[in-house]
């Protein structure tokens, strides 16, 4: 089966861009000492595809340094003193959300679930950080957001940066990561 087709999308892009697929998260100026807006993203597994692929499995969320390593000054989470700020997530699981959680580098992630809390109902596996892949007969464009085939093709996160103290002035940048792995 095919690779799965990952897919940030962004349900409330600012004026005048219309909700769709992403790449960036811009945070804007954020103060030292203070705290970003929240953003939600959704993160899809084929979205609107026509043929099937590998679901995503053992999903989860953490942040990077632009080189992809466990660098400063987001991703460092373990030497938390040459971190300037952090990233904390919130994830939807199919009923509410969870507090938000500060993730960063490889040893502080934190799992992504799908919105439908998918229980298999042939054999009472729960699938809950996993995104299928499937063609979705009932909603073939993945736009009905209420579906219940639509909900096991994606995830929803909130993300916000949280700038300590003394963090110097000037810009920052960090990966934001989903992880998985497929068969």
């Amino acid at each position: 089966m095919p690779a799965p087709v990952p897919i940030w999308w962004d349900p409330n892009p600012p004026s005048p861009q219309t909700a769709g697929p992403t790449t960036t998260w811009s945070v804007g100026t954020v103060d030292a000492d203070s705290t970003s807006q929240e953003k939600e993203f959704w993160i899809f597994n084929n979205k609107g595809g026509a043929e099937a692929v590998s679901d995503m499995t053992n999903v989860f969320i953490t942040t990077k340094d632009t080189n992809g390593l466990d660098g400063p000054p987001v991703a460092n989470v373990a030497d938390a003193a040459n971190n300037q700020a952090y990233v904390q997530v919130s994830i939807f699981n199919g009923a509410t959300w969870s507090a938000f959680e500060t993730i960063g580098g490889s040893s502080n992630v934190k799992d992504v679930l799908n919105a439908a809390g998918w229980i298999d109902a042939d054999n009472g596996d729960i699938k809950a950080n996993r995104l299928s892949g499937m063609v979705n007969t009932t909603d073939p464009t993945d736009t009905n957001y209420e579906d219940a085939n639509t909900k096991k093709k994606m995830a929803k996160v909130r993300l916000r940066l949280v700038v300590k103290e003394g963090a110097a002035a000037g810009p920052m940048a960090w990966k934001t990561r989903c992880s998985y792995q497929y068969v």
